[in-house]
């Protein structure tokens, strides 16, 4: 076996092991992105109380509504939450989402307070001008560990509203789509929209026993806006994580239709490299058997 057929095999080995790893790759993002959209549909239920809670409040103190609407202030500063990778084979996820954000971000005048979420997304937003970036947030590895994250982001978001007075709350993700895809998208989340409270009030309390609320409405109205900010948020991160993986999943199955080619074509030069060495090996035959008969004037 010639020296080439040798590398050829060698390369192919290599290839095979490298498809091994490839295909487990794929099956694991398909794995997540089921479990993470899993998840979201979940929450909904959550979401559900949560939204049940706030109904009740507004029922039974309408002037609540007052109180949000009388909150109107002159927007002065931004606070984004904008949701990334710390991975790679992703494809394209994290320059899209950054390059909407910025864009929807260059439209506002009010200075930006910028969290990110993700190593790579952050490493993408230092280039961008007009944004006051944070310390990056990891991305959360479980569904587990999702709530300790939205939990930090919150605590940050907090601290900031305190000393920098921050007005309005952003969220930047990617959110899935059917067929493995998926699309940025920007929730707004402060200041809190009346219309959104308005639309609690013109359903029906699922029940004929009307709900009350025990003593302090106010903490518990209170309570429930940052329940619904921690069901949004988290729900954004999910989704961001769903999307992640349907991209990687697409990459995966990219990059195994590329390997598929390759052992073709590593097929293709070892079986001509084998034909050639089966036509030498000919030749040196014929050529032998040329200079006998050629010497004896016959053949022995």
């Amino acid at each position: 076996m010639s020296d080439l057929m040798r590398s050829l095999q060698k390369k192919t080995k290599t290839t095979h092991s490298l498809k091994s790893i490839v295909k487990t790759m794929k099956i694991l993002a398909a794995i997540n992105m089921a479990t993470y959209e899993k998840s979201v549909k979940s929450l909904q239920h959550y979401y559900q109380t949560v939204k049940l809670g706030l109904l009740a409040c507004l029922l039974q103190s309408p002037e609540l509504m007052q109180a949000v609407d009388g909150k109107k202030v002159k927007i002065k500063r931004t606070g984004v939450v904008i949701f990334g990778s710390d991975q790679g084979m992703v494809g394209q996820f994290n320059d899209q989402i950054a390059e909407y954000a910025y864009k929807e971000l260059s439209q506002l005048p009010t200075e930006k307070i910028v969290w990110s979420v993700g190593e790579r997304i952050h490493a993408k937003l230092i280039d961008y001008s007009g944004l006051e970036l944070k310390e990056p947030f990891n991305v959360a590895s479980s569904i587990t560990n999702t709530s300790t994250l939205i939990g930090q982001i919150l605590d940050q978001i907090d601290q900031q509203r305190k000393v920098a007075d921050i007005d309005q709350l952003l969220i930047f993700y990617n959110e899935p789509k059917s067929g493995a895809k998926f699309e940025p998208k920007r929730l707004t989340l402060l200041p809190i929209d009346k219309k959104w409270l308005q639309s609690f009030t013109s359903e029906k309390w699922p029940t004929k026993m009307l709900p009350e609320v025990i003593d302090g409405i106010e903490y518990t109205f209170s309570a429930l806006i940052r329940e619904h900010l921690f069901t949004s948020i988290f729900k954004a991160s999910v989704e961001s994580l769903a999307s992640e993986n349907a991209s990687r999943l697409v990459s995966m199955q990219s990059a195994e239709k590329h390997i598929d080619d390759l052992l073709d074509e590593l097929r293709r030069k070892f079986n001509l490299e084998r034909q050639n060495s089966i036509d030498e090996e000919l030749f040196d035959v014929v050529s032998g058997f040329e200079v006998i008969t050629a010497g004896n004037g016959k053949f022995l």
